[in-house]
């Protein structure tokens, strides 16, 4: 479950550690399954002989198929299982600048304060006759007093995070999956399971692809 929602994702993939399954034992029943769920989602393992004192692959380095780790395993020291060292390249993406405004202090206004000076400005006081001078003075008037009452100040802009990418045709996609999905389960049937991983992988294409492309039209966006 935690691979199926996380490999759809347009990031890095890295799960490692001790899955407790002895994947060097070719017939067993649990190497077979998991083997058979990192195929399905187009995954590798890394890791390659004994990982435990007793023989056993324990520990896994599961990446995407595209990435290439160096992965060294040395011997158990203090622990029973060994150390499990890799080397992973990843593209340098710059972080965006974060964007800034300018917003009025409102939580410092009082509306008595500026009520008494509203009063007492030429714009209340000796109005223009003049149409346009009024509405002229009413813009220098509002502007001054807003100023003083509420001044401008900078602030950052705080974007939630969201996938602006993911739209109706990629819930359609995504829903046909799960079905194919479904159907798998339901029938275990080599057919079905071979829909299932071309649908999937077609997903996983089109998501990345669609991710990637807004990332570059608008590098400000979250994916």
């Amino acid at each position: 479950m935690i691979i199926k929602r996380t490999v759809v994702y347009a990031a890095p993939l890295i799960v490692l550690g001790d899955i407790n399954i002895h994947l060097d034992n070719a017939t067993s029943p649990a190497a077979v399954g998991f083997t058979n769920i990192l195929a399905d989602f187009d995954l590798v393992q890394h890791v390659t002989g004994p990982t435990h004192t007793g023989g056993h692959t324990l520990d896994v380095f599961i990446t995407r198929s595209g990435t290439q780790p160096h992965v060294t395993v040395e011997q158990p020291i203090v622990s029973d299982h060994s150390i499990i060292t890799a080397v992973v390249k990843f593209e340098d993406v710059a972080r965006p600048e974060t964007p800034t405004t300018v917003r009025r202090n409102w939580q410092s206004f009082d509306v008595d304060a500026f009520k008494k000076d509203l009063a007492n400005v030429n714009l209340v006081v000796r109005p223009p006759e003049n149409c346009n001078e009024f509405f002229a003075l009413y813009d220098r008037t509002l502007k001054a007093l807003l100023n003083k009452h509420a001044p401008l100040r900078p602030a950052v802009v705080r974007r939630r995070q969201s996938a602006p990418w993911y739209n109706a045709e990629c819930r359609r996609v995504k829903a046909k999956t799960r079905r194919l999905e479904k159907i798998f389960r339901a029938t275990c049937t080599e057919d079905a399971r071979r829909r299932w991983r071309d649908q999937f992988a077609e997903q996983r294409s089109m998501f990345q692809s669609d991710s990637g492309q807004r990332r570059l039209e608008n590098p400000l966006a979250s994916t």
